[in-house]
């Protein structure tokens, strides 16, 4: 078993919501229907607003999020 970890940005005209949506409703499903298990999203979204002040944001642009999953074998 092997575990990835993706850091994702989002573009910069899009905002924090449409983006959020994308990978909750195209990305996680494909990933699923290719093996992956224990898919993990964390997105920067409407439901993390209070929490915003302990976002990562020395780099710019800061990132929107994290994707992680387990594969058999990632090769």
């Amino acid at each position: 078993m092997e575990k990835l970890v993706y850091v994702v940005w989002k573009p910069p005209a899009a905002s924090d919501e449409s983006f959020a949506g994308r990978p909750r409703e195209n990305v996680a499903p494909r990933l699923a229907a290719l093996g992956a298990r224990g898919l993990t999203l964390h997105l920067v979204d409407a439901d993390v607003k209070p929490a915003l002040r302990a976002r990562m944001t020395r780099l710019d642009p800061p990132v929107s999020g994290l994707v992680s999953f387990w594969l058999d074998a990632a090769d």
